[in-house]
């Protein structure tokens, strides 16, 4: 059934661009992200507050990530005010933020807190995390 999943790629590259981050605004946006997917790209999450000082410094690292991965992965962020205690404690587990999780199909496949480290490591690492699933099968 490779027709369906490349004719339906378009629609998901025109909801989820390329190279940019999606904003996501609540766990049925976050569900619509990985159904929308179905496990055909990686999917790279950052949980984030609009008060944490280290998120905000974060950002334009985040941003040059995904334009740096294209096709390869979806990039969204979530503020974990916004996502609900259901997704955001429950179900992603996040107890400190920045929290970025790379998703394989609906499970996490990674989950890294960047809470404590130096934001040039969390850049490099995230990235070494991202390779290693990107070679893992996608």
């Amino acid at each position: 059934n490779s027709e369906a999943t490349a004719s339906s790629l378009p629609d998901l590259d025109a909801a989820y661009p390329p190279g940019k981050v999606k904003v996501l605004t609540s766990e049925d946006e976050f569900n619509a992200l990985l159904a929308a997917n179905d496990g055909r790209k990686l999917v790279v999450i950052k949980f984030f507050a609009s008060w944490c000082r280290k998120c905000l410094a974060m950002k334009p690292k985040f941003d040059r990530l995904a334009a740096g991965y294209g096709q390869k992965a979806i990039f969204a962020k979530i503020d974990v005010e916004k996502g609900g205690p259901a997704l955001v404690k429950e179900r992603a587990g996040v107890v400190a933020i920045p929290t970025f999780q790379i998703w394989k199909g609906s499970e996490v496949a990674e989950k890294y807190v960047a809470s404590k480290l130096p934001m040039e490591q969390v850049t490099s690492e995230l990235a070494g995390l991202i390779d290693r699933n990107l070679e893992g099968g996608f």
